[in-house]
């Protein structure tokens, strides 16, 4: 019970300091080869399977970290 009060105390600090933003959306490409062949059902089904993922922080070398989420993207290439 008290991880949830924590929880429950840091999401309304959140929200009465005006901190909360639109999470980004970053797309994460995987390259699957032309459209003829076998790689692009398995990319697809591997982008759905991992799609979206949510809430993954993403920090620069000063330590400056962003929530995003992050979208797969079956990509047509030109070899596999």
């Amino acid at each position: 019970m008290r991880l949830m009060e924590k929880i429950s105390a840091a999401a309304c600090a959140a929200i009465l300091a005006g901190n909360l933003s639109a999470q980004e959306i970053v797309d994460f490409r995987i390259g699957t080869g032309g459209p003829g062949g076998n790689y692009l059902p398995i990319g697809k089904a591997i982008a759905n399977a991992i799609s979206p993922i949510e809430g993954l922080e993403i920090c620069n070398a000063d330590g400056d970290c962003d929530e995003v989420s992050v979208q797969a993207v079956p990509l047509v290439t030109a070899a596999s």
